[in-house]
């Protein structure tokens, strides 16, 4: 286990958070801004370098640095290797953020991959070398793996977050407990690339997901407790992080003609923002406690379009842009 060292008052002030997908991305983007705002954050990637890497990143920008985010102070930040799809990894997880900080408040359900991997292959006239390279690769191992993580790793984490939050004493404060499942594409039943078929397929079940544990949980709080604790109440929340310009995103440019990908981009300059514009406001609406947290909402996308017709064009793809690919 990776962890910040022990402060003075190493006594959690705020909530604790597990974060899954924290090494890179919004993920990580969200780890950061959270221990900005004096939260606690327990990490999970899939290697032991990832997570170390993420740490020490951490704790040279906030724990240990300067608080450049301007909250209340660095929260405290652990971590270790996990892979979702695993139930037993899963449930190390829980157990290593519980030996670190002695509870978890929140789950955030971040992690997920995201193959573009069409139904059929180019007609062999449209293959390029590239295509070719592409042909190598098993996509039925791709496939397989995205359900593995965005689907079964998404319920073994509830399952797993639910039941130790239950376990757990009330906290001292007010609110309940929270799990966070990760919207994305698809979640609403809306299809777009034909390459994204098995992303918005396992988001689209997220969306299901999400529904059946609120559903459980609520019967859940309506039944007599046989446990002996004062056990707190847990809820499910669902938060839609937008189109964030993360090196998942940028594999949507591979194999794609120079045209495709000139489209593609005018789209994203409108409806796109960096990693660092999204997460602080994420981050202020998890700390809020709210259950429904959308950053572009339909209403927000007809307003961004209709702003692109008067104002200048954004280009988040230039080097050094704000829109900037997270490299971890």
């Amino acid at each position: 286990m990776f962890c910040s060292p022990p402060t003075p008052n190493d006594v959690p002030v705020g909530e604790t958070y597990i974060i899954t997908g924290g090494t890179r991305g919004v993920g990580f983007g969200l780890a950061r801004e959270l221990l900005r705002r004096g939260q606690n954050v327990f990490l999970c990637g899939r290697s032991a370098g990832s997570v170390e890497k993420a740490i020490s990143r951490l704790e040279e920008e906030i724990v240990g640095g300067e608080n450049a985010g301007g909250g209340v102070g660095g929260g405290c930040v652990g971590g270790v290797p996990c892979d979702v799809s695993n139930p037993d990894e899963v449930r190390k997880l829980w157990d290593a953020a519980v030996a670190r900080f002695g509870r978890v408040d929140v789950f955030v359900n971040n992690a997920g991959i995201l193959p573009y991997v069409p139904l059929l292959p180019p007609p062999a006239a449209e293959k390029s070398i590239d295509d070719e390279a592409e042909d190598r690769i098993d996509h039925d191992e791709q496939i397989s793996r995205c359900v593995d993580v965005n689907v079964k790793g998404a319920i073994y984490c509830c399952r797993v977050a639910a039941a130790g939050m239950r376990r757990q004493p009330k906290s001292s404060k007010t609110r309940p407990c929270r799990i966070y499942l990760m919207e994305g594409l698809g979640s609403r039943g809306d299809i777009r690339d034909s390459d994204m078929m098995v992303y918005g397929l396992t988001k689209y079940a997220g969306a299901y997901l999400a529904n059946a544990v609120e559903k459980e949980l609520a019967c859940r709080a309506k039944r007599p407790s046989t446990s002996s604790l004062d056990e707190p109440a847990v809820c499910l929340g669902r938060l839609s992080p937008g189109i964030v310009t993360t090196d998942m995103l940028m594999g949507s440019f591979v194999n794609k003609s120079p045209e495709e990908v000139a489209q593609k981009k005018r789209i994203l300059n409108i409806l796109a923002d960096s990693e660092g514009t999204v997460t602080p406001w994420l981050a202020d609406q998890l700390i809020a406690g709210n259950l429904t947290i959308r950053w572009l909402t339909p209403a927000g996308i007809l307003g961004r379009f209709a702003k692109s017709l008067f104002l200048p064009s954004r280009d988040l793809f230039t080097d050094n842009a704000d829109g900037a690919v997270s490299t971890l």
